[in-house]
């Protein structure tokens, strides 16, 4: 599912200015991947979904485009597809608007180069391996689960009781140098 070219590394910097890569790199902050290998959200349907649904052709971006041969600071653009008519017969294609915001551009019309950063323990570049939390850990086990952690449950920091998840919340405030209050 990783064949399509990205903006990623692009040769005109605005283009790659648009895309995933680096978009942390200078935050100047303590990332961290709170990572669950058993979520099956972030892990199969999200590469199905960056490889099937951004361009070229994707079904939920479809007048999205990321053309590499374009020029410089015109590579990603919205189309408008016109239709058949007597006055433009066969339809056409009439350039919308060139993306100027990453938001969108990244949204819309750039493939992710990488996985989901949640879904495995492999995050790299400002995410570094060190910094990555496995929510499979025993010390997040669920009651009344069979399974250790938050097993394979997508969410489970917002759909599990929260009296039963004060360990992993309070993993998240270390992790986040965020002081506790004490009673």
């Amino acid at each position: 599912m990783w064949d399509k070219l990205t903006p990623d590394d692009d040769p005109d910097h605005a283009t790659r200015a648009l895309a995933y890569r680096g978009r942390f790199s200078n935050l100047g902050v303590n990332l961290v991947s709170f990572y669950l290998e058993r979520d099956y959200a972030t892990f199969m349907p999200w590469e199905v979904n960056n490889d099937q649904t951004k361009p070229i052709n994707g079904s939920l971006a479809a007048n999205f485009q990321y053309h590499r041969a374009g020029n410089n600071n015109q590579k990603l653009y919205k189309f408008r597809v016109l239709p058949d008519t007597p006055s433009n017969p066969g339809g056409s294609i009439e350039l919308d608007y060139y993306l100027t915001n990453h938001y969108e551009a990244m949204s819309y019309a750039c493939s992710a180069w990488g996985k989901a950063v949640g879904a495995q323990n492999v995050a790299q570049g400002a995410l570094t391996p060190a910094n990555n939390v496995d929510l499979s850990a025993a010390d997040f086990a669920l009651p009344g689960e069979s399974f250790s952690g938050f097993g394979d449950e997508h969410s489970g920091q917002f759909n599990a009781n929260i009296q039963n998840l004060k360990p992993f919340y309070n993993r998240l405030l270390d992790e986040f140098e965020v002081k506790r209050n004490t009673p």
